[in-house]
């Protein structure tokens, strides 16, 4: 098992093949290559596929986060030109208005649950539609990700990061994760032993 959210699960053959329709299907909707595509939702399944999908399209990913307010939202948009956005259940209420205030977004993919809003595409049906493209496999040093961050009192700026940028994190984190269980299976109970005190007279 791949993924496991709110009782959908799916394989990682099921993953892959989700994966590879939903690049065909931003291709479909005119994705070209260094593309930005948005994601404003809670994390799930869908949030993972789709993720993937931008990459494997040849997209870049420009994860929104869902605590901003609209005026900060749409400037994030239309910094990075984002003419692509994800959103779910939590966020439809806003996107008519960050529509008629973006100046670049032209597609909206609805990921949540129920009822598809008017003027938005299913995500399933997105999927289900499609059939598997071909990853376009873009190189270490291309653009992979803008992440926009700010201090307390400044305007949110984009950062941007290369796929290799974002193998080392994973790559680094991985390699701290090991060697604290490393640590904590050399270090068991029983194989401690009290420092022995060394006085002198």
């Amino acid at each position: 098992m791949a993924v496991d959210f709110e009782g959908r699960t799916t394989t990682y053959a099921q993953l892959s093949s989700r994966v590879a329709c939903m690049a065909s299907a931003l291709r479909k909707l005119h994705l070209k290559e260094g593309d930005r595509v948005a994601l404003l939702s809670q994390n799930s399944d869908r949030f993972v596929e789709f993720l993937y999908a931008v990459w494997w399209a040849g997209g870049v990913v420009n994860p929104i986060d869902i605590r901003w307010s609209e005026w900060e939202i749409v400037r994030a948009l239309d910094d990075c030109q984002t003419r692509i956005l994800l959103v779910d259940g939590m966020s439809e209420s806003m996107v008519s208005r960050l529509a008629d205030c973006s100046e670049h977004l032209v597609t909206v993919i609805y990921a949540g649950d129920g009822h598809v809003p008017s003027g938005m595409f299913s995500y399933e049906q997105l999927i289900q539609e499609s059939k598997p493209g071909a990853d376009i496999r873009r190189s270490g040093d291309q653009l992979a990700a803008i992440f926009y961050s700010s201090g307390s009192r400044e305007s949110a700026k984009g950062i941007m990061l290369s796929h290799a940028n974002l193998m080392s994190s994973v790559l680094g984190g991985l390699s701290n994760w090991l060697q604290r269980k490393i640590l904590a299976y050399t270090l068991r109970p029983c194989s401690i032993r009290p420092p022995r005190c060394l006085c002198s007279r």
